[in-house]
């Protein structure tokens, strides 16, 4: 059952929108810029995950901030093979 859509727009792809069925905007996951030097010599990322919906249950809850460490694999980490 699909409750929710993230979509990030193509110019910020550290902001990612979460919209419900509906299309009505229920929460962002947002990726936090820590400095230049921080973001060039670790992989150590900060995330915050903000979800306007208080209808949703502890499940849907957990798949969003699942789909948060997805989106840090997916797009912010290093993937490829050395």
């Amino acid at each position: 059952m699909v409750f929710a859509q993230i979509k990030a727009p193509v110019w910020r792809l550290w902001t990612f929108a979460i919209y419900d069925v509906r299309g009505r905007s229920v929460g962002t996951i947002t990726k936090k810029w820590r400095g230049i030097l921080s973001e060039a010599f670790t992989d150590a990322d900060i995330f915050g995950v903000q979800m306007l919906e208080p209808s949703w249950d502890t499940l849907k809850r957990m798949i969003v901030l699942c789909a948060a460490i997805s989106i840090d694999f997916d797009f912010f980490e290093d993937n490829q093979s050395d």
